[in-house]
């Protein structure tokens, strides 16, 4: 061996995994706000506006010509 105690060598690992969980949460954090980006701008996540009455609907085709 090196040298090194089999202690030295599980804090090795530890560290090492420690590091892997901190990247993922990263990466995890990074998806999560794209992915909330992403419903803002889908349809349906927005309700939708009251539908036109009929008069309306009728004033929209007033200035249309003959």
């Amino acid at each position: 061996m090196t040298g090194k105690t089999s202690e030295d060598l599980i804090q090795a690992e530890a560290e090492l995994l420690s590091a892997g969980i901190a990247l993922q949460e990263q990466g995890l954090a990074l998806l999560l706000a794209e992915m909330q980006a992403l419903k803002g701008v889908m349809s349906g996540s927005v309700p939708l506006a009251e539908p036109k009455t009929d008069a309306e609907t009728e004033a929209d085709f007033d200035n249309m010509p003959v």
